[in-house]
């Protein structure tokens, strides 16, 4: 990701997105003390960032990354999580066709 094309026009939603990321590189390690409360917060802020700025491209790919990591590794298996996951990543594709982490998320969901 380059520089220009981080968020500028809401910090608040890139501050809850780099919260929600946090959380997430937590629920990927082996020293996190309680994985349902990271997942919740992760949730939290990835939903926080969207509503707050409903044009964050990055925030539906990393939030379809982390629902499909979720569905992936058994801690959610419901069929409305993939399909959560499907639609954050075909709308991080709409809004940002370029964006890399869309590709990969698009590449999770598959």
């Amino acid at each position: 990701m380059r520089i220009a094309d981080l968020p500028k026009k809401n910090p608040a939603a890139y501050d809850l997105f780099l919260k929600g990321k946090y959380f997430f590189n937590q629920l990927q390690t082996s020293s996190m003390k309680d994985p349902v409360a990271n997942g919740r917060a992760a949730a939290a802020a990835f939903g926080g960032a969207i509503a707050a700025d409903p044009n964050f491209a990055l925030a539906y790919a990393l939030r379809s990354s982390f629902e499909r990591y979720l569905q992936w590794y058994g801690v959610d298996r419901r069929g409305e999580v993939l399909a959560a996951a499907q639609s954050d990543a075909e709308r991080a594709l709409a809004l940002q066709p370029e964006l890399g982490e869309a590709h990969i998320a698009m590449g999770y969901v598959h």
